[in-house]
C-alpha cells in the first residue's frame, strides 16, 4: 500500500502530464480568457454596478450609509449582479480549463475559439448556476448575521462603540467570542456546500444537466464521501497556500538584495525596480495561472472517477484542431522560457517608464494635521493637546464637535461620556454646564486632571491666535444632521472660512453644510465604500492608510479633490504617504511628521528618489 509520498508523487505526475500534453491549449485558453474578461466581463460588471449606486443618486455608497444600502432592493441587486457576474467568469474559466483538461485525457482534439463559442451558448446556464449557488450561500450566512446583530444589541449597544473598542470590557470579548463561533461555523458549513457542489459544473458541460439538476447530481456524486473530498479539497489548498508564501518570501528576499545592491545608482535603481517588478507580476501571473490550471485538472479527474466517463461537448462547437506543433508534442520548453524572458522585458520597460514618469513630480508638498490634537502627548480634543499642536507646528487640527441638549458647540468624539469621564450619558442628552463640570483629563494622566471640553468658539479663537487652521468634524446623534448648519454659522462667526474644512462620516450632514454655506470646504471621511468616491460632491476624501492608493489619488487629482490619510504614525508608513502623494497626513504624533518632512526638505533629490524607490520595491506603492 502506497504512503502519503508515494500517492502525492503519483497525483503530482498525473497532474503533470494532462498539464504537459496540452500546455499551449491551457495558456491559450487563459490568455483569451483574460482578453475576454478585460474587454466584456469587467465593462459590463462596472456598467450595471455603477447603474444601480447611480439610484443612491451620488454614485457611492459609505460609511452608515452602507447597512441601509445593503439591506435595500437596490443593495440586494448590487450584490446579486456583482457576485453572479463573479461567478459566471469563474465558472466560464473553469469550465473552459475543465475542457481542455478533458481532452488531455481522452486523447481527443478541440479547438479553442470553438471551446469559447460552446461556453459563450452556455453562458445563461452559468448565470443560473451562480444565481443558485449565491441563493445558498446567503441562506447559510444570515443566521451568522443574525447572530452578530443580537450580540451587539445585547452587549455593546449601552455606551459608544469606541469605549469598547479601546477598554475592552468582557461584553466586548463575549461579543467577539459568540460571532466567531458564529462565523467559523458559518465558513465550516460554506465549505462544506462548495464541496457538495464542487462537480456542478462539470455536470453541467460534460453531462449537458440544467443548473438545477447539476448542483443535484454534484451532491449525488460526492454523496457519502464529502469528508474524504473536503480533505482532498483543503490539502490542494494548503498546498497552493505553500506555493503563494514561498513564492512570496523568494520574491521579498530578491527584493531587499536588490535593495543592498543598488546602492545609491538612482539610473541602476530604477532599472532593477523595473526588474524586480516586472518578475513579480509575471510570477503573480503565473501562480494564478497554477492555482485555476490545477483546481481544474483536480475536478475534472475526481468527476471522472466518479462517472467513469467523460464526453466532450459537441465535436461540432469544438472542431478538431488544436493548438499544438506538428509532433503533437505542445510548445517546447525553450519557448516557454524565451516567452517568459522576453515577457519579463517588456512588463519591465513599462514599469521602468512609469517611475520615470513620475521621478520629477515635487512629492512633498504635504500638510500635517494634528489628529485630535497631540493626542499621544496630550487628552484628546483638550486645550492642552490642540496648544501643543500649534507649538509642534501642526497645519491643522482635526477636532471632533458634537451638540449639547442646550445648543452648544462641545469637542467630544464618543457619543458619551463613558470612556472620557466613567459617565454613561449622550452628550446629546446633556447640558453644556453638565459636560463642562465633567474632568476629561484625568484618564490621560494625573497632569491633566481638571482639564474640561472646550466650545468650538473657543477652539476657534486658540487656532486663529496660534495660525493653525481645524479640521472639523462633525459627530451626529443618530440621523439628525441639524447640527450641521450652527458649525457653519459658528465659522461665518468667527470668519474663519478661508482657515477650516469640515468633515464628517455622515454623506448627508455634509450636503448640509453645503447647503447652508457652499463656499465653505467640505470633506467626506470614509471608513468603507462601494462606487466612485471621486463622484460626491465634496472637496476632499479622508481615508484610512489601509485603504488609499495612487488610484484613487490620481481619480481624486483628475476630479479635482484632495485626499487626506489616517492615522499614520510611523516615520516609515509617512514616507510612504507622502511618496503615494496624498495632500494631508493626519497622525497623533504631529512633531514627528514635522520633523520628517523638514529632513526631506534638507536633501537632495536623488536622496528622496532612492527613498522613494525604496517603497516601491518593498511593494508599498
Amino acid at each position: 500500500m502506497m504512503g502519503w509520498r508515494e500517492r502525492s508523487a503519483t497525483s503530482v505526475r498525473a497532474y503533470r502530464d494532462v498539464f504537459v500534453r496540452r500546455a499551449g491549449q491551457f495558456v491559450g485558453f487563459e490568455i483569451l480568457f483574460l482578453l475576454l474578461a478585460a474587454s466584456v466581463l469587467a465593462p459590463v460588471s462596472g456598467i450595471l454596478g455603477t447603474a444601480i449606486l447611480s439610484w443612491s443618486g451620488s454614485g457611492a455608497v459609505s460609511n452608515f450609509d452602507l447597512a441601509s444600502f445593503f439591506l435595500s432592493p437596490k443593495g440586494w441587486l448590487f450584490v446579486v449582479v456583482i457576485f453572479v457576474l463573479g461567478a459566471t467568469g469563474f465558472f466560464f474559466q473553469t469550465g473552459g480549463l475543465m475542457v481542455v483538461a478533458a481532452a488531455s485525457m481522452t486523447g481527443k482534439r478541440i479547438r479553442l475559439v470553438g471551446l469559447l463559442r460552446y461556453l459563450g451558448g452556455r453562458i445563461r446556464d452559468l448565470l443560473e448556476l451562480g444565481l443558485r449557488m449565491l441563493a445558498g450561500y446567503l441562506c447559510l450566512a444570515l443566521p451568522a448575521v443574525v447572530v452578530a446583530g443580537v450580540c451587539f444589541l445585547i452587549f455593546l449597544s449601552e455606551f459608544d462603540i469606541y469605549f469598547y473598542v479601546q477598554t475592552r470590557p468582557l461584553e466586548y470579548w463575549l461579543a467577539l467570542g459568540i460571532t466567531g463561533v458564529a462565523w467559523v461555523v458559518c465558513g465550516y458549513l460554506a465549505l462544506r456546500l462548495f464541496v457538495r457542489w464542487l462537480f456542478a459544473v462539470p455536470a453541467l458541460i460534460f453531462e449537458g444537466r440544467p443548473p438545477r439538476v447539476a448542483l443535484e447530481r454534484s451532491r449525488e456524486l460526492v454523496g457519502t464521501d464529502w469528508v474524504r473530498v473536503m480533505g482532498l479539497v483543503v490539502g490542494w489548498s494548503l498546498m497552493m497556500i505553500v506555493l503563494v508564501i514561498g513564492s512570496t518570501a523568494v520574491l521579498a528576499m530578491f527584493r531587499w538584495v536588490i535593495v543592498l545592491l543598488v546602492g545609491g545608482n538612482v539610473p541602476l535603481a530604477i532599472a532593477m525596480v523595473g526588474v524586480v517588478l516586472g518578475v513579480e507580476l509575471c510570477v503573480a501571473v503565473a501562480v494564478n495561472f497554477i492555482l485555476v490550471v490545477t483546481f481544474s485538472i483536480f475536478t475534472v479527474r475526481w468527476f471522472r472517477e466518479r462517472t467513469s466517463v467523460l464526453e466532450i461537448p459537441d465535436s461540432e462547437h469544438l472542431g478538431e484542431r488544436t493548438w499544438v506543433d506538428e509532433t503533437g508534442r505542445g510548445i517546447p520548453l525553450r519557448r516557454w522560457l524565451w516567452m517568459g524572458a522576453t515577457a519579463v522585458v517588456l512588463v519591465s520597460g513599462v514599469i521602468c517608464y512609469g517611475i520615470l514618469e513620475t521621478m520629477d513630480v515635487t512629492d512633498d508638498d504635504v500638510s500635517v494635521t494634528a489628529h485630535r490634537g497631540s493626542s499621544l502627548a496630550a487628552p484628546e480634543n483638550t486645550m492642552p493637546a490642540i496648544e501643543l499642536a500649534i507649538e509642534e507646528g501642526s497645519d491643522y487640527i482635526e477636532i471632533d464637535v458634537q451638540q449639547t441638549a442646550d445648543g452648544v458647540l462641545i469637542l467630544v468624539h464618543d457619543t458619551d461620556m463613558k470612556r472620557l469621564a466613567g459617565v454613561p450619558r449622550q452628550v446629546s442628552e446633556m447640558t453644556y454646564e453638565e459636560i463642562g463640570a465633567l474632568d476629561v483629563g484625568r484618564w490621560f494622566g494625573e497632569e491633566f486632571a481638571g482639564e474640561r471640553a472646550p466650545t468650538l468658539e473657543e477652539v476657534i479663537d486658540v487656532a486663529k491666535a496660534g495660525g493653525a487652521k481645524l479640521n472639523i468634524e462633525m459627530k451626529f446623534a443618530g440621523s439628525d444632521v441639524s447640527m450641521a448648519k450652527d458649525v457653519a454659522a459658528m465659522v461665518r462667526q468667527k470668519e474663519f472660512e478661508e482657515d477650516c474644512v469640515i468633515t464628517s462620516l455622515s454623506y448627508d450632514g455634509v450636503m448640509a453644510v453645503r447647503e447652508s454655506d457652499p463656499e465653505l470646504r467640505t470633506g467626506l471621511i470614509v471608513t468603507a465604500s462601494v462606487g466612485d468616491l471621486t463622484r460626491l460632491d465634496v472637496d476632499l476624501l479622508s481615508v484610512s492608510a489601509r485603504a488609499v492608493s495612487r488610484d484613487l489619488i490620481d481619480r481624486a487629482r483628475r476630479a479635482g479633490k484632495e485626499v487626506h490619510v489616517w492615522t499614520v504614525n510611523q516615520a516609515g508608513d509617512m514616507n510612504t504617504m507622502i511618496h503615494l502623494g496624498v495632500d494631508n497626513i493626519l497622525t497623533d504624533r504631529p512633531a514627528v511628521l514635522v520633523e520628517l518632512l523638514e529632513e526631506r526638505a534638507g536633501m537632495s533629490k536623488a536622496e528622496r528618489s532612492m527613498l522613494r524607490l525604496g517603497d516601491v520595491v518593498r511593494g508599498r506603492l
